[in-house]
């Protein structure tokens, strides 16, 4: 907010500063009558105020680059920061993939993991078997040697025996030499599970490494992308301010005057100056601000210069008042429009470009502007609707084809073609007048191109012509509106 007040104050400074400049510096070089680069005097003041103007405008704009650093870095840096923000929200696309794809080959690593795991619990319970069958063998060895020792005299039958047990051992160490070879070949697998599982595990650190920097990366680059998307809230913020304290949007109508044609060109100008203070009271209560030149408004043209070229004030209205008066013996009076030349902020003084229409008869007393024919059954709403949109569309057409100029209303900006005197109490007539009942719209006054378009509606049965409507006693009237249409 303080920055939108400095940088108004700074407009409104430099928009004064540049007008009394000009004048003055228009007003010293008229006087003297300078002549520079093969001008005339009159075109060198011109020259000279146009270029201090432009120096002014171009040193407020360095003093805005220096002092105000919001500014400075939304004029040089606003197409980069919004480049910068795109290409930070596509890396930020990018990493998310890429840690998708981290998170997938993980749960690859720990699934494989597993599998490895459930083989090595398998090897060693074969292992553990293995190993209880040799014990058991062993056991039954001892056994066998212990009863040859104790019974030497029987010999022979433990001779038989021993062929007996010596053969079952020699298929119990046979047994055993292929239970150790299982177990050398399960060892020598397991080692080799152990060997993957490692490899497996350091994929899954490393990969748990990249996980690690790239949320980093990405922590780094939404921090950033939160940045700048305060930024581009602010700068949205600040504009959407500036547009809602505007009273003037460029080309609104702020005052409007007829001025005969018959008078001396210092009479006109007198009564363009006039006309003007009146306009300035009227931004004024809009909530204009009061410019070098007294007022709330100003003029700079008449609307046929460049976009951007300022002309005094004076100068400006002296060409109006001449261009008036040619107008003499064409027709007897001009309608004198003031229009804003630009968009004016609350506090700021209304530039105005001054433009003149002829001002010729339309329509004369009593002439009918336009008629249908209504349906005088129908209920009463619904012949107020017809009639509505009849005003509404055809009449008003009627108006903007005859260069009829709406009127406009100062203080709150409405604007409208005219009115009907006699709304509400001409729908019980077209209901008395039947199911054919032929409505006109009739002039009550001679109209001009400067409006407004003050009509009444006269009614009568089909196939005769409607009559005045008269009133025994005072009757309600009801001022019913033709809107200007919405570009």
């Amino acid at each position: 907010m303080g920055t939108i007040v400095q940088f108004a104050i700074v407009l409104l400074v430099a928009g004064g500063f540049i007008a009394w400049l000009g004048d003055r510096l228009g007003t010293i070089v008229g006087k003297k009558r300078l002549s520079k680069f093969g001008l005339r005097p009159k075109h060198t003041a011109m020259l000279y105020t146009i270029a201090s103007g432009s120096l002014i405008a171009l040193l407020t704009l360095a003093v805005l680059l220096i002092c105000q650093a919001d500014f400075r870095i939304a004029l040089i840096k606003g197409r980069q920061l919004s480049a910068d923000n795109r290409r930070l929200s596509g890396d930020n696309s990018r990493l998310a993939h890429q840690n998708t794809i981290l998170k997938q080959d993980q749960l690859v690593a720990f699934a494989q993991t597993k599998t490895a795991q459930d083989a090595a619990k398998r090897a060693e319970d074969a292992t553990a078997k293995s190993e209880a069958k040799l014990t058991k063998a062993q056991a039954a060895y001892q056994t066998s040697r212990a009863a040859v020792a104790a019974d030497e005299t029987k010999l022979q039958l433990a001779r038989q025996h021993l062929d007996s047990v010596q053969s079952s051992l020699g298929a119990t160490t046979g047994q055993l030499r292929e239970a150790r070879d299982r177990v050398a070949n399960t060892q020598l697998e397991l080692s080799r599970q152990k060997q993957d599982l490692q490899t497996a595990q350091r994929r899954v650190d490393d990969a748990q490494s990249k996980l690690i920097g790239l949320a980093q990366q990405s922590k780094t680059l939404v921090a950033k992308n939160t940045e700048l998307t305060k930024v581009g809230a602010q700068l949205l913020e600040q504009r959407q301010m500036l547009e809602s304290k505007l009273i003037y949007l460029t080309g609104d109508e702020v005052g409007r005057t007829v001025i005969s044609t018959g008078q001396s060109v210092e009479s006109i100008r007198s009564a363009l100056v006039e006309w003007i203070d009146g306009m300035g009271h009227n931004a004024d209560k809009r909530g204009a601000g009061r410019g070098a030149n007294g007022r709330e408004v100003v003029v700079q043209g008449d609307g046929t210069e460049p976009p951007h070229f300022v002309g005094p004030e004076m100068g400006s209205l002296d060409l109006v008042a001449s261009n008036i008066r040619k107008q003499a013996g064409i027709v007897d009076s001009v309608v004198v429009v003031g229009v804003a030349r630009y968009n004016t902020p609350l506090g700021a003084q209304v530039k105005l470009d001054v433009k003149s229409y002829d001002n010729v008869l339309v329509f004369n007393k009593g002439e009918t502007v336009a008629s249908t024919t209504v349906d005088g059954t129908l209920p009463y709403v619904r012949i107020q609707k017809t009639l509505e949109s009849f005003l509404t569309d055809r009449v008003r057409s009627i108006a903007q084809d005859k260069s009829i100029m709406p009127s406009v209303d100062p203080e709150t900006g409405k604007t409208t073609y005219g009115g009907v005197v006699n709304f509400e109490e001409i729908v019980p007539r077209i209901q008395q007048a039947g199911a054919s009942a032929r409505v006109a719209v009739i002039a009550t006054n001679d109209i001009y191109t400067e409006g407004p378009l003050a009509v009444r509606l006269e009614v009568a049965a089909s196939g005769t012509a409607p009559q005045p409507q008269t009133n025994a006693g005072p009757t309600r009237s009801l001022q019913t509106s033709l809107p200007v249409a919405t570009p």
